[in-house]
């Protein structure tokens, strides 16, 4: 279930994490891997944990809610589908207000498209789409927000082709929905 905080927009474009060696580009030289989440936070405004780092994070000092006060309170934090119940249960206590929800999503433009229910399309590295069909299927995940509770555009690979992610987040400012 995706849950609706305040101030976010129909359609929140997130990566399935934030910090792979492929995207060193994308931060300062001089940041500290620390600050990472953070600075990724003040451009995007939710991340999916992938199921490895979601663990690893955990187990480290303070756990999920030391990595939830790197943020702001309007960025959200997703998990993936297939968690056992007991650990479900336990990160959404750890991330409180700031859990976005458990995401499946789906990988197929059409499926989007035919499914009305469906809330997150889930956009593959190396997956070939164009601009048109890019816009359509936010069009659609769009209309499916008007009860308030915003859909999820997920870049997803490991790592995340960061030009997608990028292409999407200007997509998005274009469309006046970023």
């Amino acid at each position: 279930t995706l849950t609706k905080p305040p101030d976010l927009p129909p359609v929140l474009l997130i990566a399935e994490g934030w910090d792979y060696p492929q995207w060193q580009a994308f931060y300062p030289e001089d940041l500290p891997p620390e600050w990472r989440l953070a600075f990724y936070g003040n451009v995007f405004r939710g991340v999916l944990l992938p199921l490895q780092g979601l663990l690893a994070v955990s187990e480290v000092d303070g756990g999920l809610a030391a990595v939830r006060a790197e943020v702001q309170e309007r960025f959200r934090f997703y998990l993936p589908a297939g968690l056992p119940a007991e650990h479900l249960a336990s990160y959404r206590q750890a991330l409180g207000e700031q859990f976005g929800g458990q995401l499946r999503g789906v990988d197929s433009p059409e499926q989007v498209l035919a499914d009305t229910a469906e809330r997150c399309f889930r956009l593959q590295t190396g997956a070939k789409l164009d601009l048109r069909q890019l816009r359509r299927l936010v069009e659609c995940l769009q209309q499916r927000a008007e009860d308030g509770t915003p859909s999820v555009l997920l870049v997803a690979g490991n790592p995340p082709d960061f030009a997608q992610l990028q292409q999407c987040q200007t997509l998005l400012e274009l469309m006046g929905i970023a």
